[in-house]
Order: C-alpha cells, then structure tokens, then sequence
C-alpha cells in the first residue's frame, strides 16, 4: 500500500514523522502535499496554499510541520487536519524558510534570506511574534533548548538564549558551514562544510564547544542535513546508495544496505532509521544494521 501511495514521488522525496506514524507524500511535479497515515493508508491533503521550495519540517511532537508558502513565508500545518497558518509572512525581496524546532513545539527557527545576508528569527508559533537573531542560517535546537548552533558566514557560532553569549565553534576549514544538528544529548554537533570551487562537501563532528573536531566523510552536495541515533551520526555516503553510520568519537563508519537503501529518510524516537528501497518501499533498521523491518 505505502509503495504504491507514493510512487509518482522522487526517491527520498518522502518526510517521515518522529513517530513513525505519518508520512508526507509529494506530488511529482511538486505542487501537492499529501499526509499519509502508515498503518492505514489514509489520505488527507494539505492546503493548498502552502509551496514545496523547502523540505517540510517536523516538530518533535509529530502534530504539525512547517512548509513554505508561495509568497516565500512559512507557515505550519496542522498534521490532523491539514489546515496551515501563516507565522512568518513573506516580505519584499525575501525568502524565508525553517530550519529547526524548540524541543517543545512551541518556537520555529527560520532563516530569512535578504537581497544582502541571511537573517535568523525566533517565531512563537502561537502568537507569531518573531524575535530578531542577528546575521545567520540553518540555525538549530539543542535537545534541552537552551542553545541555538548555526550558521555564522562560514562559521559554525552556538548561541546561549539564556545569557545571550555567542561563541564560534568552528571555522577555517571550508567557507560554508549549513546543515547543523545535535545530538542527543547536547555534547556534540555534526554540520556540513563546503564551498563552490568543485572540492566535495564533509561532514564533520565535534563537541559542542568545538573541541575534538572530525572530519567524518565526504558526502553528496544533495544529502540533507546529518541524522543521530542515540550518540551515533546517521547519514547518506553517496547517492542513492546504502546509510552511513558512524562513531563521532571514534571516527569508526560503516555502510548499512548499499544495494538496497536509497538513502536514510529520518530517525524515529525509538532510535530506529527509515529508509527508502531501491523497490520504493519504506523500511526501518537498528544502527547497528540489525532488525531490518517494513515501516509499520
């Protein structure tokens, strides 16, 4: 059933909830957003006033996500009824998209590109006031939400919301760093560095203090953002080939499935990977490649 749902969508098109539970299904030329119930099939369409510029987003709760809207603001869907509100509107000569949750629901982080530098917002969810960050992209939570790691100009900088304290944690190495995420437990980030000269994009870990920097691999301009299961780093090695999973402590990877997986799609709460087959099938895996499984 869950094949045959989303079959005239791209390989790794598909959003998977945190809880497993509820899928968002595409439309092949990109103009229709579908929430898909796992264990029963059930169809239900978002409104159709929202845009898929950007990879729908969901919060830790798996009650709603965030998409794009057409004007290039962003709004929040409520994933039971497929009703979406406005909560940071569009403005002249900007593009806004979210690129992180609090662990709460309750706040959206969003990048908003200027004709001049990129901006980061706070967004309440609830009542839309937004509160101005300073110069920054690809901001995310940390799992406690008291810290916020971003994007800085070619720097990886961590912001303290308690005490307001910015400090860079890593730069140097390439001129782009995007893609940030943090681990469970808040020690440790993995981010993307790259540029434009033709030199492959890395993925590297370190402590949240920047200390104990590594670089983990090369990976795909198109991967996506990093993925963590419990303390180990999850993410696509190449193209359409297998899941990456590896040590940030020790440096230590291996490939799960390289003739199967097209790629991860998400980590559920469990710990669990989803992933996408070759056959366009959905399944999960432990990150230690045991217990492979149809997603149910």
């Amino acid at each position: 059933m869950l094949a045959t749902a989303f079959a005239g969508s791209h390989p790794g098109a598909v959003s998977v909830s945190p809880s497993g539970r509820l899928l968002l299904v595409p439309s092949a030329d990109q103009t229709r957003l579908t929430i898909l119930a796992v264990r029963t099939g059930r169809e239900r369409s978002v409104d159709s006033r929202v845009a898929l510029g950007a990879t729908p987003l969901w919060s830790p709760g798996s009650r709603r996500f965030s998409v794009s809207t057409p004007g290039g603001g962003v709004a929040v869907v409520d994933a039971a009824t497929g009703k979406a509100r406005t909560v940071a509107a569009s403005s002249s000569g900007t593009t806004a998209y979210a690129t992180g949750w609090s662990p709460d629901g309750s706040r959206l982080l969003v990048t908003r590109w200027t004709p001049t530098q990129p901006e980061l917002e706070l967004v309440d969810v609830a009542s839309r006031t937004v509160e101005d960050l300073g110069t920054g992209a690809d901001a995310a939570f940390s799992r406690d939400g008291t810290r916020i790691a971003y994007d800085a100009n070619g720097a990886t900088d961590v912001l303290n919301l308690d005490s307001g304290a910015r400090t860079t944690v890593a730069s140097g190495r390439y001129p782009e760093h995007g893609l940030i995420t943090w681990s469970a437990d808040g020690r440790e980030l993995a981010y993307v560095e790259g540029d434009t000269s033709g030199r492959p994009n890395v993925l590297v870990a370190a402590a949240a203090d920047g200390s104990g920097s590594r670089v983990m691999a090369a990976v795909p301009a198109v991967g996506g953002a990093p993925l963590w299961s419990g303390s180990r780093l999850v993410w696509l090695p190449r193209l359409g080939r297998g899941i990456a999973v590896g040590d940030p402590r020790t440096g230590a990877t291996r490939v799960l499935l390289p003739r199967r997986a097209v790629g991860p799609l998400g980590v559920l709460a469990n710990g669990r990977i989803v992933y996408e087959t070759n056959s366009r099938t959905l399944r999960t895996v432990e990150p230690d490649g045991r217990n492979d499984a149809p997603l149910a």
